[in-house]
C-alpha cells in the first residue's frame, strides 16, 4: 500500500485524504490511514496549507535534526547549513530528534524557523549477549536489572557468550523491540568491555578505507622537500633550540613544544604546535574522518585517535631527536604578564628532550634533578617564573580554579586495574596549561584582528537562579556569603578560594559547576566566562581536536596564502557544533569505562572497610566517595537502625525516630557491601560502629 501512495503522490499532484481513495482505489480506509500517518511520521509526505498530502521533497518545509548546545538551538540541514530555533518554536522536539520546519524569518545571514513535526528517535544503543536455551536465541542485557528478550529473527553465526550492538525500541505501547546491529565479539575477548563502550556511543574505532589510501601518499619521516618549502615561504629553522616537551608518563602523542629564554627583561616564549594541517588538507578523506570524529577519545590504557597513527604517533607527533614542521606561537612577555609582541610562523624544530611532569615537578618542588635534566634545570626555571607571572594576571582578572581532581586508574598487562588514585595537578601541570591559554587567547586576538572567522572556545555566564542552592548548602555549613548573589568570576573566584581547605571543598566545587554552561566550540563568540578571556580559541591540540585543527587551516591560509576559502562560515558552523557534540561523547566514554574499571577493582575489595564522605543523595539513598575518587551507593533500606527520609532542602536523609542525619558532605565509614560489573555500581553499607573498626583508609 506504502508503494501504491507514494508513486501516486510522485506524479507531484497534492490530493487530499478522499483523492487518494478514489485515485488508488483503496477499499480499506483504517489501513490507508495507518499508512499515511506512518509515511508522515517519517517525514517521508507531509500536508500543505490547504491539508492535502506531498512527497516532502515536493514541499516548502525544510529536514533536519535538532541540536541543543547549552543555550543555542538550531537544526542541522544538508550541506552543512542550519536553522536557529527559538525554544518556544520547538514545540516539543528533543534533542537529536529529526523534524520538519518552515522558515519564518530571515535576520541577515541567519534563518530562523519552527518546528511543524517531529520523528522522534526512541530507540537507544545498547550491548547484549547471546544465549542459546531449549533451541531458542535469547538477547541477555541490562536495562534497571538483568532482562532477556527472544530474539525471533534469523541471525547467521551466532554463538554463545556473544556480545552484539543492539537498537532498543520503545514501541508505542511501551513493548520494547531489539534489532542486532552489528557482533562485537565473544565477551572473553581482550578489551571487549572498552570496545563495547565506544561501538554503544556510536565511537568508530576502525579509519575508512579511503582514509588507508590516502595514508599511503604520506611519508613516515620529514622530507628535505617539506624543509625547503617551510623555508621557502619565510618559515624558521628552529632546530638548534633548546626545545623540550612536558607531558604525562604514558602520553604517546606530543602536540606541543616549549622553547624559553630571556631577552633583557622579557621572556621570549615560543610554543610550537604539531603542523597538522600541512598533512591534512581540506575536503580529503582523512580531514573529513577527523571532522567525523571531532576528538581523540581517551580511556584507561588506551585512546582511540581523532587522525590515525601514522600521524597522530608519528611524523605530526613531536617525539624528541626527530625533524618536524611546526606552527609557532612567539610572544615576547614583560615581567608584568604583558605580551609587547607576538608573531605565528611555520618552523622546522628538534624536541631535545621529552620531560614528564613528574620529573620537572621533582625540580621544582623537591629540588632533585633526574638524570639528563642537568643542562634544563635553568630552562625550567624561567618557564616557572612565567608562569607565576601569568597566572597572578589571571587571578587578578578573575579566573576561577576549581581544582576539580581527577583519578588516574593503573593497569596490568592485561588491562586489569592494580591501583586507583588521585592525579594532582602541582607546578609542571599548570606551567603547561599557563602557556597553552595565553597562545589560545593570542591566537583568537590574532584572528579577529585579521576578521578571520574561526572556531572560538566559549563559556558563557552562569544560570544566577541555580546559586540559589549553593548558598542554601553554604547557610547550612554556617558559610554566609552574599557574594554567589552577583555571581561575577572574581566572587566566584573570591568563595571557591575561601573554602579551598574545608572538607566539603569538593562538594562545593561540583555544586558551584552546575551552576554555569560547559565550555563548548563555536564560531560565535561571547568570551570564556571562567578564564575572563574576552576571546579565546584552542590551537595546541591539532593533533586529537578538530577545532584546533581548523584554527591551524585558518591562520595558516591568511599567513601563507594557502588553500585560501575552501572553509566557510557554513562549514565551519558545522565542525564546530560537531566538535562540542563528540567532546561530550568521548566524555561520557570515559566516565563509563572509568566506572567499569573502579567496579573491577573493589570487586577485589569486598568485605573492606574504608572511610569517605557523602558525595550525593536522593530519595534512595546516598552515595559515598573514597578518598582515591571511587564512589559506591549507600540503599537508605539497608540503614537498619531507623526509617530515613530525604529533605532535598536540608541535603539530608533524616531518621524519623532518632533524628540521626545523612548529610552532604559528611564523613562516614563503610564496607564494600557489593559489585554489579554489568551496571558499573559499587555497593557499600555502613559501617557498624559497634561491631567492626575500619581497617584501611584507601
Amino acid at each position: 500500500m506504502k508503494e501504491v501512495v507514494l508513486k501516486l503522490l510522485d506524479s507531484g499532484k497534492a490530493l487530499n485524504f478522499n483523492e487518494i481513495v478514489n485515485s488508488t482505489g483503496i477499499r480499506d480506509k483504517v489501513k490507508l490511514s495507518e499508512v499515511l500517518e506512518e509515511l508522515e511520521s517519517d517525514l517521508i509526505i507531509c500536508k500543505n496549507r490547504k491539508n492535502k498530502y506531498v512527497l516532502f521533497e515536493n514541499s516548502k518545509l525544510l529536514k533536519g535534526q535538532v541540536t541543543i548546545i547549552d543555550r543555542d538551538i538550531f537544526v542541522m540541514l544538508d550541506d552543512y547549513e542550519h536553522v536557529n530555533i527559538n525554544e518556544r518554536n520547538l514545540h516539543g522536539a528533543r534533542n537529536g530528534d529529526t523534524v520538519s520546519l518552515k522558515v519564518i524569518n530571515n535576520v541577515g545571514n541567519q534563518k530562523y524557523g519552527e518546528v511543524v513535526s517531529i520523528k522522534r528517535d526512541d530507540s537507544k544503543k545498547i550491548i547484549g549477549e547471546v544465549i542459546h536455551k531449549n533451541k531458542k536465541l535469547y538477547i541477555k542485557y541490562n536495562d534497571f536489572g538483568t532482562r532477556y528478550y527472544e530474539y525471533k529473527e534469523p541471525v547467521k553465526n551466532l554463538y554463545d557468550g556473544a556480545l552484539v550492538l543492539l537498537n532498543q525500541i520503545i514501541k508505542k505501547n511501551n513493548n520494547v523491540e531489539l534489532k542486532i546491529v552489528e557482533v562485537i565479539g565473544h565477551k572473553d575477548d581482550p578489551n571487549i568491555d572498552l570496545i563495547s563502550i565506544l561501538k554503544k556511543r556510536s565511537v568508530r574505532t576502525e579509519f575508512p578505507e579511503e582514509v588507508e589510501r590516502e595514508l599511503k601518499n604520506i611519508p613516515d619521516e620529514v622530507t628535505n622537500s617539506d624543509i625547503n618549502s617551510c623555508l621557502e615561504r619565510g618559515g624558521e629553522d628552529l632546530r638548534d633550540e633548546r626545545t623540550v616537551t612536558i607531558d604525562g608518563d604514558d602520553t604517546k602523542d606530543f602536540d606541543d613544544a616549549i622553547t624559553i629564554k630571556k631577552i633583557d627583561n622579557l621572556y621570549d616564549l615560543k610554543v610550537s604546535i604539531a603542523n597538522v594541517s600541512n598533512y591534512v588538507k581540506v575536503n580529503t578523506g582523512i580531514f573529513n574522518e577527523a571532522m567525523y570524529r571531532g576528538t581523540s577519545t581517551y580511556l584507561p590504557g588506551s585512546n582511540v585517535p581523532m587522525l590515525p597513527r601514522k600521524l597522530s604517533n608519528g611524523i605530526c607527533s613531536l617525539n624528541p631527536n626527530e625533524d618536524r614542521l611546526a606552527l609557532t606561537f612567539e610572544a615576547l612577555i614583560d615581567e608584568e604578564g604583558k605580551v609587547v609582541d607576538f608573531s605565528i610562523y611555520d618552523s622546522i624544530i628538534k624536541s631535545k628532550k621529552k620531560m614528564t611532569y613528574n620529573e620537572v615537578n621533582e625540580i621544582l618542588e623537591n629540588g632533585v634533578i633526574p638524570n639528563g635534566y642537568e643542562k634544563y634545570v635553568e630552562d625550567i626555571k624561567l618557564m616557572n617564573e612565567l608562569h607565576k607571572i601569568l597566572r597572578a594576571k589571571k587571578i587578578a582578572k578573575g579566573f576561577i580554579d576549581f581544582d576539580i581532581k581527577e583519578n588516574y586508574i593503573k593497569l596490568d598487562e592485561n588491562n586489569k586495574p592494580t591501583d586507583i588514585f588521585v592525579k594532582e595537578r602541582k607546578t609542571a601541570e599548570k606551567i603547561i596549561e599557563d602557556f597553552m591559554v595565553v597562545t589560545g587567547e593570542l591566537a583568537s586576538k590574532y584572528l579577529d584582528n585579521e576578521k578571520i572567522q574561526h572556531v572560538y572556545r566559549i563559556h558563557g555566564e552562569p544560570y544566577v537562579e541555580k546559586f540559589e542552592r549553593v548558598t542554601k548548602y553554604l547557610d547550612l555549613l554556617k558559610i554566609y556569603t552574599d557574594r554567589l548573589a552577583n555571581p561575577t568570576a572574581k566572587n566566584i573566584q573570591i568563595v571557591t578560594d575561601e573554602l579551598k581547605n574545608r572538607k566539603e571543598y569538593l562538594i562545593i566545587a561540583r555544586e558551584l559547576l552546575k551552576c554555569m554552561p560547559k565550555a563548548i566550540y563555536s564560531t560565535k563568540n561571547i568570551g570564556h566566562f571562567a578564564l575572563c578571556s574576552e576571546s579565546d580559541c584552542q590551537v595546541t591540540s591539532p593533533i586529537r581536536r578538530a577545532g584546533d585543527l581548523l584554527n591551524h587551516i585558518l591562520i595558516r591560509e591568511n599567513i601563507y596564502q594557502l588553500n585560501k576559502g575552501k572553509l566557510n562560515s557554513n562549514n565551519l558552523f558545522f565542525y564546530s557544533n560537531q566538535a562540542s557534540i563528540t567532546e561530550r561523547n568521548a566524555a561520557a566514554c570515559e566516565v563509563e569505562a572509568k566506572k567499569l574499571k573502579m567496579a573491577e577493582y573493589m570487586q577485589n575489595h569486598i568485605g573492606e572497610t574504608y572511610e569517605g564522605i557523602i558525595s550525593y543523595i536522593n530519595n534512595y539513598g546516598f552515595c559515598v566517595e573514597l578518598p582515591n575518587l571511587v564512589e559506591g551507593f549507600v540503599d537508605k533500606n539497608r540503614l537498619k537502625d531507623d526509617k530515613y527520609n530525604y529533605q532535598e532542602e536540608k541535603f539530608a536523609l533524616i531518621g524519623s525516630k532518632t533524628g540521626r542525619r545523612y548529610f552532604l558532605g559528611d564523613k562516614v565509614e563503610i564496607t564494600v557491601a557489593g559489585v554489579d560489573i554489568n551496571e558499573r555500581m559499587i555497593y557499600f553499607d555502613v559501617l557498624d560502629k559497634k561491631s567492626v573498626k575500619v581497617k584501611k583508609i584507601i
